[in-house]
């Protein structure tokens, strides 16, 4: 039986406004509609508006930005 690839992304920043952070939510997002499982660790700052709903997200761990 073969199964599913299942894709995490790690992300650290400032929430919605770092480039690398949209890309690799966007690309979680898409994966995510293809049907594939999906989840995004957060750095620092979580932005729970950017996964689409039923994207697994945790927060591994939090920070101060100044």
């Amino acid at each position: 039986m073969k199964q599913a690839p299942s894709f995490a992304f790690v992300t650290m920043g400032s929430g919605d406004f770092l480039g690398s952070t949209v890309r690799d939510v966007a690309l979680a997002n898409t994966l995510h509609a293809r049907g594939y499982k999906v989840s995004v660790y957060w750095m620092m700052e979580v932005n729970d508006d950017m996964p689409a709903p039923g994207i697994v997200q945790r927060v591994l761990c939090h920070g101060t930005r100044y």
